[in-house]
């Protein structure tokens, strides 16, 4: 999410500089318009003093001033914004590859508890195996007891 707004911020500036480059061209466009029209109409460039040249140049000059500043800052925007992304490529990067380790130990987990899981099947199953034996080793005493009642029984008689 973070690197589609870096991208869409990235667009947005290079969209400002192509606005100021094109705002660069409509004001050549029209300084060029305006020396057309000078050259092309004497009496009227007769008529132009000093001063009204003067202070046209000089309006048109800041406007473009204006114009290049926002094509920098436009720009240096651009250029931070471009370097942010790389930035966030790398960590993307990085991220990736550390979600790799993790699913890697996630799956050793989840094999250990597999053999976990099997050892502890292994002893219930022996568990029931003991508990069987101790039955019959009470039954064997029990027999045994018996039988020795039993050969009491008799060597008295």
């Amino acid at each position: 999410r973070q690197l589609d707004l870096l991208v869409d911020e990235e667009n947005e500036f290079k969209q400002e500089e192509l606005e100021a480059e094109i705002e660069v061209l409509k004001l050549e466009l029209k300084i060029a318009q305006e020396d057309q029209m000078m050259a092309t109409s004497q009496s009227k460039t007769l008529k132009l003093s000093e001063r009204d040249y003067k202070h046209r140049y000089q309006r048109n000059k800041k406007d473009l001033d204006a114009v290049a500043e926002k094509y920098e800052e436009a720009s240096a925007a651009a250029d931070k914004a471009a370097q942010d992304l790389k930035s966030l490529k790398l960590e993307h990067t990085k991220l990736k590859e550390l979600n790799a380790t993790l699913a890697g130990e996630v799956k050793s987990l989840h094999d250990q508890n597999k053999a976990i899981a099997s050892l502890e099947a292994d002893c219930n199953q022996k568990g029931v195996l003991i508990k069987a034996l101790r039955d019959e080793i009470s039954e064997l005493e029990e027999e045994g007891e018996q039988l020795e009642a039993t050969i009491q029984k008799l060597k008295c008689s």
